[in-house]
């Protein structure tokens, strides 16, 4: 699929009224847990049930519930969407491996609400590794997807062993990623996994991560229109002068062209190829830049206060993107 065919094929936002429904129930829990600062628990939207095959529960690929879900909680709080939802693509890495018990228990531990794993991607390189990870607290195991010459493997490994790489994505917050070269953190061994089943993690993996920032983009955009609706200068609201208005245009433009691709994307079989992943990626990563760098400059100085929500979903938006970046990026 090329970018042009997935547009033409795609301007529409219409839904069945099963993803409505996904929608809604998603939209009514982040209102919840955005407000009360409980993240909730996986069980309370069916989440556990998405880590493993989709069509096993009724649903077709074409209704992707789990980027819809991701989509309406990243809408509502992007870092609480992200620390609830980092754990399914560390479970599809563990059952694309075939780790059964691994994730088994992975699995147990997230749906009690007693915190599920992290994810790191691990890129090695002539004795030289590239490592990324993404966790949230209390994380107490990390899979690691080790991407070497021969193929990728896939381990479970202690927290523990990432305690002195992390640093804080958001000040002190729960969710924590570190980006950096030196000596391999772990090097595995045994066999390689499938290259279909690895395409195919990778491709929910950049879908799920690209739903969370096309939510947080939305929410952005909304926010901006509101606010240069309400702010004035020179009697009449800010909305009125055209740079802002051709601003907030294009952040629009960017936002739905952005979620228009992801659901067409989803919602095809083909959705989960590496092809895919990657042009989801760079497209998601270009719309978030205008979305967030546009938002901020609407709401002028307010919009860098450290926990206003343009400022809060820019820092988010810098761990996801570096993040998918990474995954699309795997070729096993």
């Amino acid at each position: 699929m090329n970018l042009e065919d997935a547009l033409i094929d795609s301007i529409s936002f219409a839904m069945t009224p099963l993803q409505q429904s996904i929608r809604d129930s998603a939209e009514r829990f982040a209102r919840n847990f955005g407000r009360d600062g409980e993240g909730g628990r996986p069980g309370d939207l069916g989440l556990d049930a998405l880590a493993g095959d989709i069509t096993e529960l009724g649903f077709a690929r074409s209704e992707f519930p789990a980027v819809l879900i991701a989509e309406e909680l990243g809408a509502g709080d992007a870092v609480k969407a992200l620390e609830l939802l980092l754990p399914l693509p560390a479970l599809w890495f563990l059952a694309a491996a075939g780790r059964s018990a691994d994730f088994d228990r992975c699995l147990q531990r997230w749906s009690a609400g007693l915190g599920g794993p992290g994810l790191a991607i691990q890129r090695e390189q002539g004795g030289q590794a590239r490592l990324w990870t993404l966790s949230a607290t209390p994380a107490e195991e990390v899979v690691l997807v080790d991407v070497q010459e021969e193929g990728v493997r896939v381990d479970c490994l202690p927290a523990s062993r990432l305690a002195g790489t992390i640093s804080p994505v958001l000040g002190d917050g729960p969710l924590h990623l570190t980006m950096g070269r030196g000596d391999p953190l772990h090097t595995l061994s045994g066999d390689c996994v499938d290259r279909d089943a690895l395409a195919s993690a990778c491709g929910e993996t950049v879908q799920l991560f690209s739903a969370i920032l096309v939510g947080a983009m939305r929410c952005c955009t909304e926010a901006a229109y509101d606010y240069a609706d309400q702010r004035k200068s020179f009697g009449r609201p800010i909305s009125h002068h055209q740079a802002v208005a051709i601003r907030l245009a294009d952040t629009l433009i960017a936002c739905q062209g952005a979620e228009l691709l992801l659901h067409r994307i989803a919602s095809v079989e083909s959705g989960r190829d590496r092809e895919d992943a990657r042009l989801l990626s760079g497209q998601v990563a270009a719309a978030s830049r205008i979305v967030f760098r546009d938002a901020l400059q609407v709401f002028a100085a307010h919009g860098y206060i450290a926990e206003s929500l343009a400022a809060k979903n820019y820092r988010v938006s810098n761990a996801l993107v570096a993040m998918i970046d990474a995954i699309a990026a795997i070729d096993g």
